[in-house]
């Protein structure tokens, strides 16, 4: 890597633009790993003149709308939330009651009467029980290497962001993807950080100042990173050596 851009991952860039997909009443900051839905309610006649009870409209129509954006969330190899919720199961099941675990981040109440309320799911908290199901890797604290984590470089491929992105060959083998994981690292961090400059502060703090730098070659499925076969050799190296993939020390950079 050169130094210019170990200095720049040293350095950090606070201000960086996260990687934000927004779709009508929302976005997903993939960034910082969350679920942001906004919905209002307007004051009306009768019990709706009551600011509460405008107030409590609003949150019933936040329910429902933020449900139904996270089930579009593309989880592992672009596989939709949803898909998982109705599957059945132990990890349906859970998923259903962490889906419950958004919270009301800010109340907006205007002259007209209207109350519109946001919300925020953070992605982590509610998905990890689909990654741990799917984690089988394993942490050893005492490797020394002179890798900090790993950064892939996938600006200009049109990839698309995923809680849980597949990595692999020209030939289709995966080389990192969820399995990779440890069970108790799964269970604190997402599988990957999602930023639009290497120098963020949320990628240096995820793959610190020394990380493999490798570059997409192609995109799979529009959500699955394709390596070349040097980058992809490099990363199988490190995920034999070192337990950096393990422990989900990996970013990736798409465009803004």
């Amino acid at each position: 890597m050169s130094g210019l851009l170990l200095g720049l991952l040293a350095l950090g860039t606070a201000g960086a633009a996260p990687v934000v997909e927004s779709f009508p009443g929302g976005r997903i900051d993939w960034t910082n790993q969350q679920l942001v839905v906004t919905a209002s309610s307007e004051k009306g006649a009768g019990a709706m003149s009551d600011l509460k009870a405008v107030e409590q409209a609003a949150r019933g129509t936040l329910a429902p709308r933020l449900e139904a954006a996270a089930r579009q969330v593309r989880v592992d190899g672009g596989a939709e939330a949803g898909v998982l919720i109705d599957s059945g199961g132990t990890v349906a099941e859970m998923l259903g009651e962490n889906l419950l675990r958004w919270r009301v981040t800010e109340t907006r109440y205007y002259t007209s009467g209207r109350v519109e309320l946001t919300a925020e799911l953070e992605l982590q908290a509610w998905l990890s029980p689909a990654v741990i199901a799917l984690a089988g890797g394993a942490e050893d604290a005492t490797l020394d290497v002179q890798q900090t984590g790993v950064v892939i470089d996938a600006r200009g491929t049109g990839l698309k962001p995923s809680f849980a992105p597949r990595v692999m060959d020209a030939a289709g083998q995966l080389v990192y993807s969820a399995t990779a994981l440890s069970r108790e690292a799964a269970s604190r961090v997402a599988p990957a950080v999602w930023v639009t400059d290497p120098a963020d502060a949320e990628a240096v703090a995820r793959a610190g100042a020394a990380p493999l730098f490798i570059r997409a070659d192609d995109v799979r499925d529009s959500c699955d990173v394709v390596l070349d076969p040097r980058d992809a050799a490099l990363l199988r190296v490190l995920a034999d050596e070192t337990d950096l993939l393990a422990r989900g020390l990996v970013v990736v950079i798409v465009d803004p």
